[in-house]
């Protein structure tokens, strides 16, 4: 059977701000890494805001907002301009 492509496309703010929501609970944010430091972080990582620590790098929008809840079944990502 074929895998069923979702029904849903969320903006890039939208997915985000959803992950943001999810991650403010446990005192983190995702962020956009700018310049140089996409090298070293990738486009997205998660930092703790309390302690300015990294906690997660090369962060994949869709797979990381499907892991925390975020995006629901039918949900997808719109793809990065």
């Amino acid at each position: 059977m074929k895998r069923k492509e979702p029904e849903i496309k969320l903006t890039l703010p939208a997915i985000k701000a959803r992950i943001n929501r999810k991650l403010l609970i446990d005192g983190q944010m995702m962020k956009r890494a700018r310049g140089k430091q996409k090298q070293a972080l990738g486009e997205f990582y998660v930092m703790d805001i309390r302690t300015h620590d990294l906690v997660r790098k090369d962060v994949d929008l869709e797979k990381f907002a499907r892991e925390i809840a975020a995006l629901k079944p039918f949900e997808g990502v719109e793809p990065l301009a």
